[in-house]
């Protein structure tokens, strides 16, 4: 999940210059792991994403004052079967929680991103900030702020950490209730990415 959204806030962060109309793509490293993490009355849970992507574009323009970029049209969906949770049943139960035989996709709009007031373009420097998106999953619309930590590693290529709290409910979603029941998944999973990219501006 989101994906695009650190991505481009890498490269729109640490490029020392912010041109009307900006455009690219961007790739991703092998290195790179996106996953979410829940707990229930019995244990801990993880799942991984195992989903491909491939170059993806974005389109930003900068506001009058270079204090934040607007976006349009950058928009990334994730396939909800992609998430393996390491055992069959979880994947089950995770699926049908996320209503994925009706909606097969999670939708993810990057709308905009804070700038810092200063550039930091020398390896190993970081920065943390937030972007704005909107986040719909099973059909369920909303705008969330997201945190994330950019650190460059060389030119245009960067590191993007992020955790992402969400409630189930808040999307109409009700956590799974395997066994019967007997075991009770919290509402609350979080999202966490570590990736590695490279941008590419054309």
């Amino acid at each position: 999940m989101l994906l695009s959204t650190l991505i481009i806030l890498a490269y729109t962060i640490l490029s020392p210059v912010f041109n009307i109309g900006d455009k690219g793509t961007f790739s991703f490293e092998s290195a790179s792991t996106v996953f979410l993490e829940g707990s229930s009355n019995v244990t801990d849970f993880t799942c991984t994403c195992t989903q491909s992507f491939t170059e993806l574009p974005f389109e930003y323009v900068a506001t009058d004052n270079r204090a934040a970029l607007t976006f349009t049209n950058t928009i990334l969906l994730l396939q909800s079967n992609k998430l393996d949770c390491g055992h069959s049943g979880m994947n089950r139960d995770m699926q049908s929680t996320l209503k994925s035989a009706e909606y097969p996709t999670i939708r993810l709009q990057l709308l905009q991103v804070l700038l810092p007031t200063s550039n930091f373009a020398h390896s190993g420097a970081s920065f943390s900030t937030k972007a704005q998106i909107a986040l719909t999953i099973a059909g369920v619309k909303h705008n969330v702020w997201l945190p994330v930590e950019i650190t460059l590693i060389a030119q245009h290529q960067f590191r993007i950490k992020s955790a992402l709290p969400l409630l189930l409910s808040d999307y109409g979603l009700k956590p799974p209730s395997p066994l019967l029941g007997l075991v009770k998944v919290s509402d609350t999973i979080t999202v966490y990415y570590d990736l590695r990219v490279s941008i590419i501006q054309n």
